[in-house]
């Protein structure tokens, strides 16, 4: 019997447990065509196999269980789900995006849910916690609290899109890092534990893996 996802109605073979465009949990789909079911069922199932074709292909373009390092059993992947502002969760949606970087993302509004390692999902959820820990704050009170903290500073050099979109993300009023950029190169500083946080997150960007 095959399933649907609950979310964009697409069909997946009976051994699917998420839906590989959207990420979403996915349900069996009690209308599935038996053997006895002529034609018409014949031409539902073929439409579905080309569905979940399509999605595979998307799904592996995308990248991760299609590579040898997610073949590895012993480097399981997880799921977290995320609840952002709207506005940041669609800069860090759009931050993720992009082929090159490894994890899965999906976006309804607020919430962000992301596939990948244990470490890349970690690593998600702490620059997250960053860019949301003083979500409010005035911006005099974020300087002043950072004018009190011996702060690091360290470059990263990205893709220009990437430089940008993080650029754009870490400039906002409330959060804590004081940043400048120049074309593929962002400098930040930030306090020690948040710039090892940062370091994790700008490799997710540079598409490198690790778990």
């Amino acid at each position: 019997m095959n399933k649907r996802c609950t979310a964009c109605n697409r069909l997946y073979a009976s051994h699917a447990l998420y839906c590989a465009l959207c990420g979403k949990s996915l349900s069996v789909n009690h209308d599935s065509p038996q053997t006895s079911g002529g034609t018409r069922g014949l031409a539902v199932l073929l439409a579905a196999a080309v569905t979940a074709a399509t999605a595979i292909a998307i799904y592996q373009f995308q990248g991760s269980d299609s590579e040898p390092f997610y073949l590895d059993p012993s480097v399981p992947m997880v799921w977290r789900e995320l609840e952002l502002p709207e506005t940041k969760a669609d800069m860090l949606y759009k931050l993720l995006l992009p082929n090159d970087i490894k994890v899965i993302v999906s976006r309804d509004n607020c919430f962000l849910r992301v596939k990948g390692t244990h470490g890349e999902v970690t690593s998600i959820v702490g620059f997250g916690e960053l860019i949301t820990r003083f979500q409010g704050v005035p911006k005099r009170h974020i300087e002043a609290h950072l004018s009190k903290k011996r702060l690091s500073k360290k470059n990263y050099e990205l893709s220009r899109p990437s430089a940008g979109r993080l650029f754009d993300l870490l400039a906002k009023d409330d959060v804590p890092v004081w940043v400048r950029r120049q074309g593929r190169l962002i400098q930040i500083q930030a306090e020690p534990s948040d710039q090892r946080t940062l370091e994790r997150f700008a490799n997710i960007l540079r598409g490198k893996r690790f778990r």
